[in-house]
């Protein structure tokens, strides 16, 4: 849902303005319709990977809109097919793809380690360092250093795209899978809530430490 929000903000921020607001504006079609990819943008790029095809099963596929004539390029394949993964594009406008799941939504959950870079100019793509586990849901963020924290499951970890290595942070205090996290002013990580999670912690990335917070989410 959250990529499929992107593309509509996207859609907005570049339709025709008319005086009583923005005007609509149907987009074409992606080339391969799927369910939960992950997507970012990059440059003048909308850049949507992996996902879940219909009648089931991971592919490879990488879908990229150009957001000034709004037309879909499929210029190469990921390495590993993934779904429920997540992206970012980094400082130098290459795009690092981070863990997720490789079977099919009804088979047992397998979450992959690989991790992948997409050249800035969308003209390859490689594998680079694995996570330190297996991350079926990871939430992605871009810390002012350049570096990328990843969270999920029971760790904070962070890669260094200099020298494409992953380094964890700190254990979390509860295991979570399709939980969010929030990148604070002060460089810190909120994480909330996730799969049988009504919790909170915050992790600062300066001592590697993580606390556990009083708030809950509500309902729980």
């Amino acid at each position: 849902m959250k990529h499929l929000l992107l593309l509509i903000v996207v859609a907005l921020l570049t339709a025709p303005v008319r005086a009583n607001g923005p005007e609509w504006e149907r987009l074409p079609d992606m080339p391969v319709a799927v369910a939960a990819p992950a997507v970012s943008v990059a440059g003048r790029n909308a850049v949507v990977t992996g996902g879940v095809v219909l009648g089931g099963g991971a592919t490879a596929a990488v879908q990229v809109m150009g957001l000034d004539g709004f037309s879909w390029t499929l210029p190469l394949k990921l390495n590993t097919p993934r779904y429920q993964h997540a992206q970012i594009t980094l400082g130098d406008g290459r795009i690092l793809v981070a863990g997720g799941r490789t079977r099919l939504p009804a088979a047992s959950p397998e979450a992959t380690r690989s991790c992948e870079l997409i050249a800035s100019d969308l003209s390859q793509i490689k594998p680079t360092a694995d996570l330190p586990m297996p991350m079926r849901s990871p939430t992605l963020h871009l810390l002012p250093d350049g570096r990328v924290a990843a969270v999920d499951y029971q760790v904070l970890a962070v890669f260094d795209p200099a020298n494409e290595t992953w380094t964890v942070v700190c254990p979390l205090h509860a295991p979570r899978r399709e939980h969010a996290s929030l990148l604070l002013a002060d460089g810190s990580i909120l994480i909330g809530g996730g799969i049988g999670q009504a919790s909170f912690e915050r992790v600062d990335l300066s001592t590697g430490n993580s606390t556990l917070l009083a708030a809950a989410a509500a309902g729980s």
